[in-house]
């Protein structure tokens, strides 16, 4: 359980310093940081689903859900 956690919050860790780099990025480079910010959090949420953290799966998919917005707001039709 503990593993689960510690892997959780390393996920949720450089999912916020791939959004820190996408909110930084060119609009070109702006894709692969998102990406990358979402796959960060697609683990963290799994791995907070296996360690039954029902809180953490909610509070992940929200900051998911922000990121996507985030990205479509200011990066999405622009090139």
């Amino acid at each position: 359980m503990e593993d689960l956690i510690a892997a959780m919050q390393e996920n949720q860790r450089q999912a916020e310093v791939a959004y820190d780099a996408m909110c930084d990025a060119r609009p070109s480079a702006a894709r692969e940081c998102f990406d990358d910010a979402r796959g960060f959090l697609a683990k963290a949420i799994d791995l907070a689903r296996q360690a039954g953290l029902d809180d953490a799966v909610a509070r992940l998919t929200v900051r998911a859900d922000r990121v996507v917005k985030v990205y479509n707001s200011q990066f999405r039709n622009i090139w």
